[in-house]
């Protein structure tokens, strides 16, 4: 599981709504807004660059690459739970 500490993200307040699945990370990135969003993503890792903290999660409506602070090791093909705080 990978944990990120609201805090550390400097949210101060609720964030605007919840993302679940990969096509809202998608759609709310091509926005390139600065407000914070409550992250909560379960998937497959599809490709992991673990030195950079970037991978790519496939989830049930697609595929994106994030870049998160890892809390442990990821592995290609291992089923994910991802919750984040922080910008998309």
């Amino acid at each position: 599981m990978i944990e990120t500490a609201a805090a550390e993200q400097g949210m101060t307040r609720a964030p605007a709504f919840d993302v679940t699945d990969v096509s809202q990370i998608v759609r709310l990135g091509s926005r390139n807004s600065s407000v914070s969003h409550a992250i909560r993503l379960e998937g497959t890792e599809w490709w992991v660059k673990p030195a950079e903290g970037r991978y790519v999660l496939i989830d049930q409506s697609g595929a994106a690459e994030l870049e998160m602070n890892l809390a442990g090791p990821l592995k290609r093909g291992h089923p994910t739970l991802a919750s984040s705080g922080g910008l998309v």
